[in-house]
């Protein structure tokens, strides 16, 4: 991850994909991230790893960056994803942040999640 971590928030609707709001050498911002169970992480080098361990490795999935939400003025004190018709399974996803001077409204598009 880019930088410390303030808040993590799972999506109400995928199950994979969540948000990150962080800090860094930049200033405050989100990410928003999405579990692929699909693609395994890399083996590791080395070996001698018990056999316990290097099987839960195997199950890891593999962490995707899917977009940045940038553009917050101070520490983001609120994360939270939103669905913007309620009880419609193909309903659009939207994530609000509340930093020191502003709400944001961020919709996420079909093709982001």
């Amino acid at each position: 991850h880019p930088g410390e971590i303030w808040q993590l928030e799972a999506s109400s609707c995928d199950k994979d994909l969540f948000a990150t709001a962080y800090t860094n050498q930049q200033g405050w911002n989100c990410s928003i991230w999405k579990l692929d169970e699909n693609q395994q992480p890399p083996a590791e080098e080395g070996g001698g790893a018990p056999e316990e361990s290097s099987q839960m490795i195997d199950q890891l999935a593999k962490l995707n960056h899917v977009v940045d939400l940038k553009g917050h003025e101070g520490p983001i004190s609120t994360l939270r994803w939103s669905v913007l018709e309620e009880g419609e399974e193909s309903a659009p996803e939207a994530i609000v942040t509340l930093d020191s001077k502003r709400i944001r409204w961020w919709p996420m598009s079909k093709g982001s999640s």
